[in-house]
């Protein structure tokens, strides 16, 4: 129902203003979009992704409440960097129909995918975060993406250009 076009950087730019860094109306159409398209979609046939940093003990308790009111299947993506303890995991784990573990390379130690596999003692160990998204993706449901802010931002990557993500940032005044 709504044009592709509407999702094309350069084909906003004669129907909005502000697409110069520090502008928002450009990523805030793209959200009203994808809101429109969301309730375009049978509730039946709505799929969702959610992402959140939350890593530890706390923020697993906080989230806990939201993880039980999401409704149908429920799939996991979960990755942790080893300054955080994965026993964390347990709080949540048993809420999802499958779990995909993870790692994100780069500065950052991340726990192997297949030590938080046998730590928490089920899911599927798949070390690249693209591949574990895409295959929690095919399974169908809604898919939850948890355990660092660095596995949430390379999966935000493959819906948002990150270079227009920087451009998009704001500073705070001197």
């Amino acid at each position: 129902l709504i044009s592709p076009n509407l999702f094309k950087y350069k084909n906003n730019e004669s129907l909005l203003n502000g697409l110069s860094p520090g502008k928002t109306t450009y990523y805030k159409a793209i959200l009203q979009n994808l809101f429109f398209a969301t309730l375009n979609t049978k509730i039946k046939d709505r799929k969702f992704l959610i992402l959140d940093g939350a890593h530890s003990k706390p923020r697993f308790e906080f989230i806990l409440p939201k993880i039980k009111k999401t409704t149908g299947k429920k799939i996991g993506v979960f990755a942790m960097t080893k300054g955080h303890d994965p026993e964390g995991f347990k709080i949540i784990e048993k809420y999802f129909d499958e779990i995909f573990w993870t790692e994100v390379s780069g500065e950052r130690g991340f726990w192997p995918a297949k030590t938080l596999q046998r730590k928490i003692g089920r899911g599927v160990a798949e070390k690249d975060p693209v591949k574990a998204f895409e295959k929690a993706k095919d399974l169908g449901g809604k898919t939850l993406v948890l355990g660092s802010f660095y596995l949430c931002g390379e999966i935000r990557n493959l819906f948002f250009d990150p270079q227009k993500i920087v451009e998009q940032q704001t500073e705070f005044p001197n």
